[in-house]
């Protein structure tokens, strides 16, 4: 606490700790060790009720039990908390199969989608809409540009979405996109919320190896494929959504899987939508991360 006392300050004054914490708890990088840190030290030396949500977790970046002492670190800070709750059910299952007590909820992305549809000022429609992935590599330029051209794409569109700190992997992607199809290519930086919603609502196929930018595409109605290697977070996420629109870029067979699953969005766009009853069900789960704060905790 000695290098920020003006955090230890503000969890001292404060009712209880709410983590956001999306995909960052996993592996032992200094970012999550440092939220372990801080969920044990709020909780078990300022006493304040921690809760931790939104969020998937994998100690050792395995959707199964390891025995390592990362992964029983991990579990002690867990096992104090007042709150864990996690967005798929890959993470849910390694969590549970530790011991610990957990809350089965979804990403809070669809209550943003939710609550601002109506605000969403559409695009004229655009045939392809594409974005990058944290593993972008040289297989995934090659699939993409082989759909391009297998679909006829006068001109494809890359979602550039953040208005500080892009990511490295979203430049790269873009430069390579860029280099490979030259005219065909068009940039598009999203520095709002709104701007990027209505970017992957315009598009009448979204070719994505985000995990938000897969959730967004699903609520809003827009046919969607994820390319992206076969992680746990990828897999729960599909089983969420009860939807066979991934592709396994770490596959040989990558390009050819893309172009046929692109092929039947295109013919049989319901395909890549969201059942009415998945999305309430997605909904109410989403709304489990915040129970705590509603029963003033």
């Amino acid at each position: 606490w000695d290098s920020c006392p003006e955090l230890r300050e503000a969890i001292e004054q404060a009712d209880a700790v709410v983590v956001n914490g999306e995909g960052s708890l996993h592996g032992g990088s200094d970012l999550a060790r440092t939220l372990l840190f801080l969920m044990h030290s709020a909780k078990t030396e300022l006493g304040r009720p921690v809760h931790v949500i939104n969020h998937s977790c994998y100690p050792d970046d395995s959707p199964q039990p390891t025995g390592s002492e990362l992964e029983s670190l991990y579990r002690q800070v867990y096992a104090e908390l007042d709150t864990v709750a996690v967005r798929e059910p890959v993470s849910a299952s390694l969590m549970e199969d530790l011991g610990l007590q957990i809350v089965r909820s979804f990403d809070c992305l669809p209550l943003y989608v939710d609550l601002y549809r109506n605000d969403i000022v559409r695009d004229e429609p655009r045939e392809l809409v594409l974005a990058g992935s944290v593993a972008w590599k040289g297989e995934m330029l090659k699939a993409l540009c082989a759909l391009v051209e297998q679909l006829g794409i006068e001109r494809c569109f890359f979602l550039y979405g953040a208005a500080a700190h892009p990511a490295a992997d979203d430049h790269l992607a873009a430069t390579q996109l860029k280099q490979a199809l030259g005219d065909r290519f068009e940039l598009i930086h999203a520095t709002s919320e709104s701007q990027w919603l209505a970017t992957i609502a315009s598009a009448k196929l979204f070719v994505s190896g985000r995990f938000h930018h897969s959730i967004a595409a699903a609520f809003l109605g827009t046919p969607f494929i994820v390319m992206e290697s076969n992680t746990p977070k990828i897999q729960g996420l599909m089983s969420m959504l009860g939807l066979d629109v991934h592709v396994d870029s770490s596959r040989e067979n990558a390009a050819e899987r893309l172009i046929d699953l692109a092929a039947r969005l295109r013919q049989h766009p319901e395909s890549a939508l969201l059942t009415d009853e998945t999305r309430r069900q997605l909904l109410q789960r989403a709304q489990k991360n915040f129970d705590h704060l509603r029963a003033g905790t």
